[in-house]
């Protein structure tokens, strides 16, 4: 069983992992994005979170 508390560094790096993410079923491509996505809608998501980034840090 995976370490309920990584942050003590007493993890097994070797350890298979047997369950992803919830909703995870790993069909994806070599930049995450699922086959089905909507690469506009997706290019749109990234755009304003670049901008809402970029007015938070000042730039």
């Amino acid at each position: 069983m995976t370490n309920p508390n990584p942050e003590s560094g007493d993890v097994n790096q070797n350890e298979r992992i047997e369950e992803g993410m919830q909703g995870a079923d790993g069909s994806v491509d070599a930049n995450g994005l699922a086959p089905d996505m909507n690469r506009e809608e997706k290019l749109e998501e990234l755009r304003q979170n670049l901008e809402t980034t970029q007015e938070h840090s000042g730039q």
